[in-house]
């Protein structure tokens, strides 16, 4: 490579490959639903393609949560430690939704 690395680290790709199957359990494909449609809080479909750019070698890592009610808050979690804390509420704010939050009376 141009500056001597042999590897480099694309991270996650989040949500990619759940809930494909038709036999994958009914929130498994409604995390699906939500890596094919849900961009406007956080697009992890079209991160995945950009990422798919520099043909990586991906490897699965697998979640384990108590029960799917918890599904979620390991959703925001994960969002969370992605990209940082504020990644939701600037959504928000981009779009006036947020009253008390907004950056003016932060």
């Amino acid at each position: 490579m141009k500056k001597g690395y042999s590897t480099f680290n694309l991270g996650l790709s989040a949500l990619s490959g759940v809930g494909e199957s038709t036999e994958d359990p009914a929130f498994e494909r409604a995390l699906h639903y939500v890596y094919e449609h849900v961009d406007q809080f956080y697009n992890f479909k079209g991160l995945h393609e950009f990422k798919e750019k520099f043909h990586p070698t991906w490897s699965p890592r697998y979640l384990i949560y108590p029960n799917p009610a918890n599904l979620p808050l390991v959703a925001l979690a994960m969002i969370r430690a992605d990209s940082g804390d504020d990644v939701i509420s600037s959504y928000f704010w981009r779009r006036g939704h947020v009253g008390s939050l907004s950056p003016q009376n932060a």
